[in-house]
């Protein structure tokens, strides 16, 4: 910029670790997604590599996604729930991910994209035959329960069929339990045409859970309206409850009404010893979270639940 006879110039930087190991392709790609970033938000900035920054600064193309669709680059990792009461496996959540030679990229670097590429593609339809095809590698890795994500979209009349046509043979033989996010439900009007939804997803013998819960005012009467199985409680509580006295006891009102409704109630975001101890105190022993396993793809070395050993590995 000129003014009389002075030029300033401004700055902006994007800058990612590099290891030997690295592929410089894929970091210069993430740098040059976080100096777009930094752009972005003004004159004189600058963004260093952390997870956070990585997730927002970096996004597939329609094009990538198709193309990760393709090559099988979009697959679903897995979690496990446990029991720390009865120290067992409960089962898992399945979770999407995109994994390429050089990198795993969380959802939040591609969902949205996937969910715009398949709109127009029977896109309820894919995502669940990649989950149905997954499905079929979990059975050597133990039995229970897998839950796994919908958006409202996939509620819409006519999505949800498509998960009914593509996973209601599976959920006739094992236990499938749908997530829906209490914080998508916070921002829907048509609440009417999703709980029809959910009830024929449930007469089709699939479990219903709602996730995240805690985060959006928790309206109880939806309790009682929808035909709700799990209540998974949103990390938020995990954060709080070892600290703070008030969250304690609304965790232990959430346990009664649970209780009184035949709920299973889920703690997520378990990291410590001291929350799975905290929430086992208070009744919830089903229990999901980085203290017990980091979701990992089937194949993965380090992750077979039923000999991961997590109890005696952590005194729960």
């Amino acid at each position: 910029r000129r003014s009389s006879d002075l030029i300033t110039r401004t700055v902006t930087l994007g800058a990612v670790c590099l290891s030997q190991t690295d592929s410089i392709s894929h970091r210069m790609r993430e740098a040059d997604a976080l100096l777009n970033l930094g752009k972005n938000s003004g004159r004189n900035q600058w963004r260093v590599q952390d997870e956070h920054s990585l997730a927002k600064a970096t996004r597939f193309t329609h094009k990538e996604i198709l193309k990760s669709l393709d090559s099988e680059e979009v697959c679903y990792f897995y979690q496990p729930i446990v029991d720390v009461g009865k120290k067992s496996f409960l089962g898992t959540e399945a979770l999407m991910r995109l994994v390429t030679k050089d990198k795993v990229f969380s959802p939040d670097t591609f969902i949205d994209e996937l969910y715009n590429a398949t709109s127009m593609l029977n896109g309820t339809t894919i995502r669940c035959d990649l989950l149905k095809r997954n499905l079929v590698k979990s059975d050597s890795h133990g039995a229970g329960f897998v839950t796994f994500n919908i958006r409202f979209s996939d509620l819409a009349m006519g999505n949800f069929e498509q998960i009914i046509g593509s996973l209601g043979e599976v959920a006739r033989t094992r236990q499938l339990i749908v997530e829906v996010s209490e914080r998508a439900v916070e921002e829907r009007s048509d609440l009417g045409e999703a709980l029809l939804a959910l009830q024929e997803l449930k007469n089709s013998g699939f479990e219903i859970a709602l996730d995240d819960f805690g985060t959006q005012g928790s309206n109880f009467d939806r309790l009682i309206q929808w035909p709700i199985d799990v209540l998974k409680l949103d990390k938020i509580f995990a954060d709080r409850i070892c600290s703070d006295k008030r969250t304690a006891l609304v965790v232990r009102t959430i346990v009664f009404l649970a209780e009184e409704a035949g709920m299973q109630l889920v703690a997520e975001g378990i990291e410590s010893t001291e929350q799975a101890r905290r929430f086992e105190d208070l009744g919830i022993t089903a229990q999901q979270g980085f203290l017990y396993a980091r979701p990992g793809a089937l194949d993965s070395e380090t992750f077979n639940p039923s000999a991961m050993g997590l109890f005696e590995r952590f005194g729960v």
